[in-house]
């Protein structure tokens, strides 16, 4: 798998109260939500801060729901064989985390057959956003080259140092979650990058990857669909842009491999 950056020093899973308390004034340091933009709810019942980014309305936390917008459920899979070996839906919990403080900050991560299922992962009225609504996104903050800062929580708690750029200025407050590796099904870069996963017409695994030592997005496509990407939904009368993978030649990749 051509994962960018995957091999940077293992981080803690643990969630502290200091972390708890970082990520709460990270996102009130943000843009405020206004008071008649409308909470995300699952099919499980659980809430997600939102807010409004240029013309669009995202999710401003990682994606944790357990079951399909039918009620069907999506297997939790801890096994790293079992993972990599799937043809189906999935999602699991970073290093499988048994603390449910950790969930609820960070979420849990999704393989490409689960964002792609057709009984619907995201919330009524959202989606998993396109390589197209991510670009429109990065537009409106400045550009994939200098989004990063603004897409980031603050602080190098949830973070690991330096978190360069950072001032959560936008008030989506992304959290590197890591992701798990679809070739083999470890997990990597937790706390140090954000995997977030897109869907696209053109042929790949497409994700966005935001990182500690950079203020930039990539945009980049690999080839397993199993692998483990935390999602944030954007709603569905959000706008979308006509800009395709590559269109932004500074910050869009495509790893080599994929």
């Amino acid at each position: 798998m051509a994962i960018r950056c995957r091999h940077l020093p293992p981080a803690r899973l643990n969630l502290s109260l200091a972390m708890v308390l970082t990520m709460a004034i990270s996102a009130c340091a943000g843009t405020a939500v206004p008071a008649a933009l409308p909470a995300a709810r699952d099919v499980d019942g659980n809430v997600y801060r939102t807010v409004r980014i240029g013309d669009q309305v995202w999710m401003a936390e990682n994606l944790r729901v357990t079951r399909y917008r039918d009620g069907s459920a999506i297997p939790e899979v801890r096994d790293d064989r079992d993972w990599a070996g799937l043809d189906s839906g999935a999602s699991c919990i970073a290093g499988n985390a048994a603390d449910p403080a950790h969930v609820a900050a960070f979420g849990r991560l999704y393989n490409w057959h689960a964002i792609n299922d057709l009984r619907g992962l995201a919330p009524e009225g959202w989606h998993v956003p396109s390589v197209a609504e991510w670009q429109r996104m990065l537009d409106s903050l400045g550009g994939a080259a200098v989004a990063g800062g603004s897409l980031k929580a603050l602080g190098t708690v949830s973070w690991a140092a330096p978190n360069t750029a950072a001032t959560d200025s936008s008030g989506f407050t992304a959290l590197p979650g890591g992701v798990r590796d679809g070739n083999g099904g470890p997990f990597f870069n937790f706390g140090k990058a954000a995997y977030l996963g897109l869907t696209a017409t053109e042929p790949g695994i497409w994700y966005a990857f935001l990182e500690s030592g950079s203020g930039a997005v990539s945009v980049a496509s690999d080839e397993y669909p199993t692998d483990g990407f935390s999602i944030r939904c954007v709603k569905d009368d959000s706008p979308a842009s006509p800009a395709v993978p590559g269109a932004d030649t500074s910050a869009t990749t495509t790893p080599a491999g994929a």
